[in-house]
């Protein structure tokens, strides 16, 4: 039954099964992990052309370009009082919201 069976195949397929199938190991193996990315040619001419650093801020309260941002600008008047005072602040302005 098992020779019919394969002469089957084997006339489907238009050609003789092997007895024996070589298998050999593969020559390049690649190892697990991450694999490097290849970079574009936009970024390797960004680096060529070197950093300059970090780019100026925008403050959007004082406008004014500088190593500074909204949460830590030196006009900043919330910066320079107290907790106390900060809750003060606070409640007088929800009192106004409020019409109280």
């Amino acid at each position: 039954m098992r020779v019919e069976k394969q002469d089957e195949y084997e006339s489907f397929l238009g050609s003789k099964i092997p007895k024996e199938v070589d298998i050999h190991p593969p020559n390049d193996v690649n190892s697990k992990g991450r694999c490097k990315r290849i970079k574009k040619s936009k970024e390797t001419k960004e680096k060529k052309a070197g950093s300059k650093g970090k780019g100026k801020r925008t403050c959007r309260k004082c406008k004014q370009e500088g190593d500074h941002d909204e949460r830590n600008c030196p006009n900043n008047v919330l910066a320079d009082i107290s907790i106390e005072q900060f809750t003060l602040v606070l409640l007088v302005n929800t009192a106004m919201y409020f019409g109280f």
